[in-house]
């Protein structure tokens, strides 16, 4: 036994001294898309999109959650977040945001919320002439940016 006594050694989290990213109105909201909806189908793959500033860090948030829970750094201005098998658990509320490019300590503002329920099977589409489609975002340049096949109907 040492005859000198030890203080107890106060250690503060590291969090203490990094400052917090600040938001900034000058970035505008991302925005958020499910693919294929807004329904998981339990032990499926869900995607969730967010579109924001080119070439940014893209944070997902999930609430109650005070981190976020991915993060992603595509070349584009689309982060792709993929919940690969889906859980009772991941049924909650989901917004973005992002982080410019060398502007570690700003973020945009989230973007809207988006609200996933889980569901145990995929429930059956009436026949109709949507049956078989794929949801795809609603302004057609946002489907051609990504990738997809256009949604804007041609005049025959």
């Amino acid at each position: 036994p040492s005859k000198h006594a030890t203080a107890p050694i106060n250690t503060v989290p590291i969090s203490h001294y990094l400052p917090l990213p600040q938001t900034d109105p000058k970035y505008p909201r991302p925005h958020i898309f499910p693919n294929p909806g807004a329904v998981g189908v339990l032990g499926t793959r869900f995607t969730i999109l967010c579109k924001g500033g080119h070439g940014a860090t893209f944070l997902l948030h999930r609430e109650g959650s005070s981190a976020p829970i991915q993060r992603q750094a595509p070349r584009g201005h689309t982060a792709l977040f993929s919940i690969p098998h889906v859980s009772w658990v991941d049924s909650g509320t989901y917004s973005c945001s992002y982080r410019p490019r060398g502007k570690m300590f700003v973020s945009s503002y989230p973007s809207t919320f988006l609200e996933l329920e889980v569901v145990e099977e995929e429930e059956e589409e009436e026949e109709s002439s949507l049956s078989g489609s794929t949801f795809f975002p609603a302004h057609p340049d946002i489907a051609s940016s990504l990738g997809l096949p256009s949604t804007r109907r041609t005049q025959a």
